[in-house]
């Protein structure tokens, strides 16, 4: 049996034969086939269209933030498992319609499941925004999408940065260089992230 690297960034243009002794032929196979059918939507929609999506990819974000922050996760398993917008929208005391739009563009997603006629359900993806489930992502959604939004928005600094800035050691030799780069979370909110979340921490403590 044949083994490849399984410390790479698999090249789908090269030739792994002779690679390193780590992973197993098949599962180096499964990887690339997995690879090729991610990226068959490349080969079978138009760029507009593509490209549209991944706009739009942000609009759903930003739902699926709201949604988080009003529990609908949470209602939908309190109220029984089926629930429709109407009800939802009497709940949060917000608009029915868009609620709607919200719970309907993070369906398409895969979060919630939409049964017609606006009625919604849990399913796997939607269950790890509930605050009792083990895996709860909820509070990471709530804690950090709006910062990030914030961050991202600052993001054209990185384009000045030093050439090879990311194989500068960090260590007491290249501290000043380190200080000299100023990140977007950094310029948005004057100071770095794990500083950010540290003092986050604490207020929340």
């Amino acid at each position: 049996m044949n083994y490849y690297s399984s410390n790479v960034d698999y090249d789908l243009n090269y030739d792994y034969t002779n690679d390193g002794n780590y992973l197993p032929a098949p599962i180096f196979d499964l990887v690339l086939w997995m690879k090729k059918f991610l990226l068959l939507p490349n080969y079978l929609f138009s760029p507009l269209h593509l490209m549209a999506g991944h706009i739009y990819d942000y609009l759903v974000l930003n739902a699926l933030f709201e949604l988080a922050n009003l529990r609908i996760a949470d209602i939908i398993k309190r109220e029984g498992g089926k629930v429709s917008v109407k009800r939802l929208a009497e709940l949060t005391d917000t608009n029915e319609d868009v609620l709607g739009r919200f719970l309907r563009a993070v369906s398409t997603k895969g979060i919630f499941y939409n049964h017609g006629n606006g009625v919604y359900s849990n399913n796997r993806m939607s269950s790890v925004l509930r605050d009792d489930h083990p895996n709860s992502v909820r509070l990471i959604i709530e804690m950090g999408i709006e910062e990030f939004f914030k961050a991202s928005n600052n993001i054209c600094v990185t384009l000045k940065y030093p050439n090879k800035w990311d194989d500068i050691d960090d260590d007491d030799k290249h501290e000043d260089k380190i200080k000299e780069i100023v990140t977007p979370w950094k310029k948005t909110f004057g100071i770095d992230i794990w500083e950010y979340y540290a003092l986050l921490e604490t207020k929340i403590n």
